[in-house]
């Protein structure tokens, strides 16, 4: 018993709330009304989910996974844009008697976009910007968007020939002096890290052994890198 406000209710929807100082039940405001639950009967099955995420039938999802094999990509298919720091773009492809234009005692860096995207896309722009921001580099945009922009099927079976075709222009990029291999760094975004994986395995078979400095794979929303390899030495 409380003398001051008469006894304590053992219901915790009390509150003292009047000038009396007396225990009055508490009013709650209406809630709103709870939407209804998804019906689960509406949602797709997980064959059409695949097939309108990947955009494949789920026969050739299917093949794919039981026989998957990697097409081969035409050279030409696969350009290398050099982004100068004056704002221009120097396109090149496997065979450009362009590479004079590069200093390859500076810093080399190729951005690999991923599925559906390009190689001057804006995300690629925004890490050029980024580079020219902080020093000298060499930044290139590797664009395979010929076969990225089409179904994800046929972009994963391009992947190990696009790395390959990457590989090669490194090769002869370097090719005067191998220990310039140490200043090239792949950056792959998505789908693109699985190019520069397949890059640096060929780049390897092509010197007997050696490695490029480092290979980075990003996510789309990923902040943070993946050091695949770690540099080699003289």
């Amino acid at each position: 018993m409380n003398k001051d406000n008469g006894p304590i209710p053992t219901s915790p929807l009390f509150a003292l709330i009047n000038k009396d100082r007396q225990w009055l039940p508490l009013q709650f405001p209406e809630l709103p009304k709870v939407p209804n639950l998804i019906n689960l009967s509406q949602l797709p099955t997980p064959e059409m989910f695949l097939e309108q995420l990947l955009n494949v039938t789920t026969k050739e999802l299917l093949d794919t996974v039981m026989d998957f094999t990697f097409d081969e990509i035409l050279t030409e298919h696969v350009q290398f844009l050099l982004y100068n720091k004056n704002g221009s773009i120097t396109s090149m492809d496997m065979y450009s008697d362009k590479h004079r234009l590069i200093n390859i005692s500076e810093p080399i860096k190729f951005i690999i976009h991923g599925w559906q995207s390009t190689g001057d896309h804006e995300i690629v722009k925004d890490m050029v910007k980024s580079y020219h921001s902080i020093g000298i580099y060499n930044v290139f945009g590797v664009d395979w968007s010929s076969h990225s922009k089409r179904n994800y099927l046929h972009s994963a079976r391009g992947a190990k020939k696009v790395g390959e075709i990457v590989g090669e222009f490194i090769f002869n990029l370097t090719k005067s002096n191998k220990k310039f291999l140490r200043k090239v760094h792949l950056i792959g975004h998505s789908l693109g890290a699985q190019v520069s994986g397949f890059a640096g395995k060929h780049i390897k078979k092509l010197t007997k052994g050696l490695q490029i400095g480092r290979i980075t794979g990003k996510s789309k929303n990923c902040k943070y890198e993946t050091v695949i390899c770690k540099p080699f030495f003289f």
